[in-house]
């Protein structure tokens, strides 16, 4: 009566489906191990940004306890320096590009991401979203 169930056909059923519940348990356990790193990177993060705006040149050089934090700088805009990220769209569906210009402080240069301007503005320098003139905080 039970004999059938020995046979190659069942048998190799049988380890298909053991195969397919070892994977979902081992994959469930890693879908709940990037939870849990995902609540502690958004800790984290709302940690950095409740602490107080720190001045740039108080931070340098930087390490990694100075990830996701605020800082303030001041200096000048080099529109020569500017960069476009092309494709990266504004964020609700609709098409853009990203644009970054360089800052030029008294502690170095940062690298200032500037926002999304439309899909047609894809050459620096872009006309129209041109950084501020003089000293910016």
């Amino acid at each position: 009566m039970y004999s059938s169930l020995f046979r190659p056909r069942w048998v190799l059923g049988h380890a298909v489906v053991l195969a397919v519940v070892v994977a979902c348990v081992l994959l469930g356990q890693w879908q709940l191990r990037r939870l849990d790193s995902r609540r502690e990177l958004n800790a984290l993060i709302e940690a950095r940004a409740a602490a107080p705006v720190a001045d740039l040149g108080d931070l340098l050089p930087l390490g990694p306890e100075d990830g996701y934090r605020r800082v303030r700088a001041s200096g000048t805009y080099d529109p020569q320096t500017e960069v476009i990220v092309l494709g990266t769209g504004f964020g609700d569906g609709r098409p853009g590009n990203r644009l970054l210009t360089a800052l030029r402080t008294d502690a170095g240069v940062l690298v200032v991401d500037r926002g999304v301007v439309p899909p047609r503005m894809d050459r620096p320098p872009v006309r129209g979203a041109g950084p501020p003139s003089g000293r910016v905080e």
